[in-house]
């Protein structure tokens, strides 16, 4: 029992127990909401999606695939005033010039003064591995997908095998020895920075990547616009044409593998006529009910919805021949010389029926005028932009070819 001398010192022992008691309880009640915290921060945020978390039912391979399907589109994107990433292709030809001249990248391609600052080559640079990246994603993740249909699974890898393909397949035509990556990266992976790998290997990817999608499962054409085995085939047979040639010159074995695998689309059509075929006229090669169909193997597809065809830089520069009245960019025109270089009678030539136009309708579907020169006319979505009195829909629901039959 304990002895006090008097009520003061009673009252200040009183208050030390309760200080100390108090202070007790308060770092124990402290650790306790340190713990909950950090069990609470570490418990994974089920709406914060994650290639870890994600890749777990079928559906979630089409998601996948839809973003490898999604970046192709990049290619063919704006860069810049008046002009596409498409034209990286086109300008350097010879074959077209531009009635505008605004846009500064696009006139270096025309004058053959580019550099690695042009944002054309840049963007398609780009593109390309952004198209590569989420392909490597996709096979790297598609195939631990469990439950999934065996079959169903083949097939989605094929799709992605070709699209990776198809990319790597333009930039190493582009830039010869490229970096190679086939995992998905991020910022603690060892090759981050890879260095450039030898075209053999590129190709070898390549060549490797078409014949596992060739063995896929994959219908010999697909409407939708996915992946078909014709395409497939038909890849394959101009990488081994090109890979015949400069700069690996493979030479003769190699022409005859091209020339074996184009021969297997030939003989599927010859048999399959209503499937694979060419179109009876030049008209049908920009219809819009045509899209993803006979002549038609891969193609880029493109819905005002999601995202516009990016075509309009073909039209002329501010000439009423579209819904929209006058209005176009005219920055990829024909060059007189490459108009003229055709045949007389030559039906690609020829007005509103063949890849050029050198006349129009007033708003798309008016009075008929002249447009005083030739213009690109394969492009040209007649059910969007209007034709002879019939108004135009304005929804630019189209594709354009990267692999034709012919």
């Amino acid at each position: 029992m304990l002895v006090y001398k008097n009520l003061k010192e009673k009252k200040i022992t009183m208050k030390r127990t309760i200080f100390k008691n108090t202070g007790k309880l308060l770092l124990c009640t402290s650790l306790l909401i340190a713990s909950g915290c950090n069990k609470f921060l570490e418990e994974k945020d089920p709406s914060n999606l994650a290639p870890e978390s994600f890749f777990t039912v079928p559906e979630h391979a089409d998601a996948a695939l839809a973003a490898v399907y999604r970046t192709t589109r990049t290619l063919w994107d704006g860069a810049g005033i008046f002009s596409s990433n498409w034209q990286l292709l086109e300008a350097p030809t010879g074959t077209s010039t531009t009635e505008t001249a605004q846009n500064s990248d696009l006139n270096n391609l025309y004058s053959l003064t580019w550099d690695g600052n042009t944002g054309h080559i840049v963007n398609y640079w780009n593109n390309l591995y952004y198209v590569i990246a989420n392909a490597n994603l996709a096979l790297d993740k598609i195939p631990g997908i469990t439950p999934m249909d065996e079959t169903l699974k083949k097939r989605k890898l094929a799709e992605a095998q070709f699209l990776r393909a198809w990319a790597y397949f333009y930039a190493v035509r582009l830039w010869g020895d490229i970096p190679l990556i086939t995992k998905p990266q991020t910022a603690t992976s060892e090759d981050f920075f890879p260095p450039r790998a030898p075209q053999e290997e590129v190709y070898k990817l390549i060549v490797d990547d078409l014949v596992a999608a060739e063995a896929g499962g994959l219908p010999w054409m697909d409407a939708t616009g996915r992946v078909s085995l014709a395409a497939v085939k038909a890849q394959l047979s101009k990488v081994y044409l090109t890979m015949a040639g400069q700069p690996l010159n493979k030479g003769a074995a190699y022409y005859k593998l091209a020339a074996d695998k184009a021969k297997e689309v030939i003989n599927y059509s010859n048999a399959n006529p209503g499937v694979i075929n060419l179109f009876s006229t030049y008209y049908d090669v920009h219809s819009v009910a045509q899209n993803n169909k006979l002549e038609h193997l891969f193609e880029i597809q493109f819905n005002l919805d999601v995202q516009a065809n990016p075509m309009d830089n073909y039209y002329p520069n501010f000439k009423a021949v579209t819904y929209a009245g006058q209005s176009g960019t005219g920055s990829s025109v024909p060059t007189p010389s490459f108009y003229k270089s055709y045949e007389a009678g030559d039906l690609r030539a020829k007005d509103q029926e063949g890849y050029f136009y050198t006349s129009y309708y007033t708003n798309g579907n008016g009075a008929p005028f002249d447009l005083g020169a030739p213009y690109v006319f394969k492009h040209f979505n007649i059910t969007a932009n209007g034709g002879p009195g019939v108004a135009g829909s304005r929804e630019q629901r189209d594709k354009i070819d990267v692999l034709k039959k012919d």
